[in-house]
C-alpha cells in the first residue's frame, strides 16, 4: 500500500516481503518520465531491499536511479557479493546508475572490519 504522499511528486514504493513493515521508496518529481525497473538477479538477493527506476535520456542509455536498504543484521559479505552482481547486471548498457540508501555499514571502521573495507 502506498501511503507516501508529497505534493508535486509521485512515490514509487516496494514493501518488504516476508516481514511486517519496512520497504523502500523513491519520490520522483511529477514531470519526470520514468519506468520501473525490476532487475533480474539469480539467485534472488536477500541481503537488501531495493527499488529502481529508469529515466530515459535524449541521447544514450537510460539513467537508473535506485534506493537500497540493508538491514543491520544482514551479512556485509553477502551484501557486497550481491551488490557486485546487481551493479554488473544494471550497468551492462553502459548507462549511468545512481544509488542511495541506508546500507548500515560503518565506514569509520574500515581499518578494523574487512567486509566494510571491501565495500
Amino acid at each position: 500500500m502506498n501511503r507516501l504522499v508529497v505534493p508535486g511528486y509521485r512515490s514509487v514504493c516496494k514493501s518488504r516481503t516476508g516481514r511486517q513493515g519496512g520497504g523502500v521508496a523513491l519520490l520522483v518529481k511529477e514531470d519526470i518520465v520514468f519506468n520501473l525497473v525490476e532487475p533480474v538477479v539469480l539467485p534472488l538477493h536477500t541481503s537488501y531491499d531495493g527499488i529502481f527506476i529508469a529515466i530515459p535520456q535524449r541521447a544514450g542509455p537510460d539513467t537508473v536511479v535506485g534506493a537500497l536498504y540493508r538491514p543491520s543484521g544482514q551479512s556485509v559479505n553477502d551484501f557486497n557479493d550481491e551488490l557486485v552482481i546487481l551493479l554488473s547486471n544494471m550497468t551492462k548498457n553502459k548507462g549511468r546508475i545512481m544509488l542511495a540508501g541506508d546500507l548500515n555499514i560503518d565506514l569509520l571502521k574500515i581499518n578494523e572490519h574487512g567486509p566494510s573495507q571491501d565495500f
